[in-house]
């Protein structure tokens, strides 16, 4: 009997899973270096402004972060014959998010502007 290879057997909720243990520990990191950074500042109040720092750009809403050459990207890629799940992957964007681009492509006929 074959055996079945595991990374393609994982289920949806599993690959969540991941992820958010992904994000927690990268945001763990991030406020750890905040944190000593904050600790080698003279007075309270600049130790206070270094972590408000932080907090205001680790938890702003990223909803509307899409640039210029995310948007150049997912249409190469997608020209390329790239799924979306692999776009996404690629390009770090969330399936959703490359969706909608992909679809306002196709609606307006507009291609994302070349830097040649």
């Amino acid at each position: 009997m074959a055996r079945l290879n595991p990374r393609k057997v994982t289920p949806p909720e599993a690959r969540v899973l991941m992820s958010v243990g992904r994000y927690k520990k990268q945001l763990k990191a991030t406020f750890e270096m905040a944190a000593e950074e904050a600790l080698r500042k003279k007075s309270s109040v600049a130790a206070v402004a270094t972590l408000r720092v932080w907090a205001e750009e680790e938890l702003r809403d990223r909803r509307f972060r899409v640039t210029d050459e995310d948007r150049e990207a997912v249409a190469r890629l997608r020209g390329e014959g790239w799924s979306v799940y692999a776009i996404s992957d690629r390009v770090g964007l969330s399936q959703p998010t490359v969706r909608k681009m992909l679809k306002r492509i196709v609606s307006t006929g507009k291609r994302p502007r070349s830097k040649t």
